[in-house]
């Protein structure tokens, strides 16, 4: 839960989580009442379909919700307040 902490406190609003459980051995709790800032979309797979097909999950998920931009992040990340926005600053100037 640091992760889903760290993100409650970024100083950037214009994003959402996609939570996948890949059939996790402990089933995470549905998150949306203890970060009511996060927009989270959470999916929990009734089979683990490993760490490519999890993500390839979340990115059609993404897509499918008009992402402009993915970032995966694994559940022991934490972040500082102002990366999001940094990213999204230098990602806006390259296109590429």
């Amino acid at each position: 839960m640091e992760c889903l902490e760290s993100l409650n406190r970024l100083d950037y609003s214009n994003f959402e989580i996609i939570l996948i459980d890949n059939n996790s051995k402990e089933r995470l709790p549905l998150v949306n009442m203890r970060f009511l800032k996060l927009s989270i979309f959470q999916v929990f797979n009734d089979n683990n379909l490993g760490f490519a097909g999890g993500n390839n999950q979340g990115i059609n998920i993404a897509l499918e919700r008009g992402a402009d931009f993915i970032l995966f992040l694994n559940n022991d990340t934490t972040v500082e307040s102002d990366f999001l926005k940094k990213l999204v600053a230098v990602a806006k100037k390259n296109k590429d």
